[in-house]
């Protein structure tokens, strides 16, 4: 077995636990492992929180200094993902436009995490075959005709 450190940043260091699994990618090889122990302090350089993970090394692969990827299983995300440019703000509130059987359909949405350029979104009455709206999602009202393009 081995010790590894890894930093967690602040968004996610509430998602894990000790026992939390992880798998561990260096050198073309995977190995399971889990956290054993979390430090909630953050380093002032790095605004991360240092975690210890045992990981398993039969191999003898992974060696002192090397650096790696970690996953770490934080349980499942719910919601949508989105293009943050579908995203209104209008009066305070954050919006979505959906095209749904040739209409538009003006959403109130809540919002989740990001990712660098999607948004994640809480809306419940999506459907199959609805589509978002990236581009002129501003100019509709609801139940306004609506041609793909």
């Amino acid at each position: 077995k081995m010790e590894v450190a890894i930093g967690i940043s602040a968004e996610d260091i509430r998602k894990i636990s000790v026992g939390t699994s992880v798998e561990l990618k260096a050198i073309d090889d995977n190995v399971k492992g889990e956290v054993e122990k979390i430090n909630y302090s953050s380093d002032a350089d790095t605004k991360t929180y240092e975690t210890k993970v045992i990981v398993e090394n039969n191999k003898g692969k992974l060696l002192k200094g090397m650096y790696s990827k970690v996953k770490i299983n934080m349980g499942e995300i719910e919601g949508y993902f989105v293009p943050k440019g579908a995203i209104m703000l209008k009066d305070m509130y954050n919006y979505i436009a959906i095209s749904r059987n040739g209409r538009a359909v003006i959403y109130k949405v809540e919002l989740g995490i990001s990712t660098e350029n999607r948004q994640q979104i809480f809306l419940k009455n999506i459907e199959k075959r609805d589509r978002v709206i990236v581009q002129g999602q501003y100019l509709l009202k609801n139940n306004d005709n609506l041609k793909e393009v």
